[in-house]
């Protein structure tokens, strides 16, 4: 993963270097000018901090601590969302993409880049039982946190393989993989060869793979038609949530029975 490693401003630093971490969360010392604010929310919100007004705090999914304390050491911050390609999925799509991949209670989901679990909690909600992967230690730690979930800390390409070779396969993969570099063509078809006959996956998709004339994307649109599979191109705000306006579709694919 290439890091995205940016620089913090002087007063940033001083701000950061006087809050106070608790568990998961990040108090600032003072009430601060709207610009000093969005300066330091930019920095928190990148590390995987969301501002919560009820607590007046900053919350992660994860033990905040050492990354704030890395953070405030180095005058630098790595932006999480750019190196990760950590755009987490709006629940509401989160949650129609578990109904579409129609898992019944009981079976065995995979989230094979769970990140902090958006997909994953609509998928315990169903009653399925969920193994989450994720190659990043602080989404593995926000994983394991998560009630009923079995987090893998792995990275899937690798992983997937190995499953794939004991013989154990998923009713449903639901998923929301990382776009770049062809990342999520990839995640795509390692996590349908891990999906039993008769099965679904429900995945998001950058639009990239669709007009790119490079050979993995041609081969990749060969491959959609091959599985018959159906694709929905979704609106650019759909993860402006997220911060990003990314264009994308979800794509349901069946394995024959």
């Amino acid at each position: 993963m290439r890091e995205h490693s940016k620089a913090i401003d002087g007063e940033t630093l001083d701000i950061l270097s006087r809050s106070v971490c608790a568990g998961n969360t990040v108090k600032l010392p003072d009430m601060l000018p709207r610009a000093q604010y969005e300066r330091v929310d930019k920095v928190l919100r990148a590390l995987g901090g969301q501002w919560d007004r009820r607590s007046r705090s900053h919350i992660f999914p994860y033990e905040a601590k050492t990354l704030l304390e890395t953070a405030t050491r180095d005058g630098t911050y790595i932006d999480r969302k750019q190196t990760l390609q950590l755009f987490e999925t709006p629940p509401e799509l989160a949650v129609a993409m578990v109904t579409l991949a129609q898992i019944k209670r009981g079976g065995v989901a995979l989230e094979p880049s769970a990140g902090t679990g958006n997909i994953v909690r609509p998928l315990l909600s169903a009653g399925a039982r969920v193994i989450a992967v994720d190659i990043d230690a602080q989404n593995f730690s926000a994983l394991a946190q998560i009630d009923g979930c079995e987090a893998c800390h792995a990275d899937f390409l690798t992983w997937g393989p190995q499953i794939m070779h004991g013989g154990f396969r998923f009713d449903a993969a639901v998923m929301n993989p990382p776009f770049s570099d062809g990342q999520d063509m990839a995640h795509i078809r390692a996590a349908y060869d891990l999906v039993r006959l008769g099965g679904r996956l429900v995945s998001i998709c950058g639009e990239g793979a669709f007009f790119r004339q490079d050979v993995k994307a041609q081969m990749f649109r060969e491959w959609l038609k091959r599985v018959r599979a159906e694709d929905t191109p979704l609106d650019r705000s759909t993860f402006a949530s997220a911060g990003t306006a990314v264009l994308s579709r979800m794509i349901v694919i069946k394995r024959p029975s």
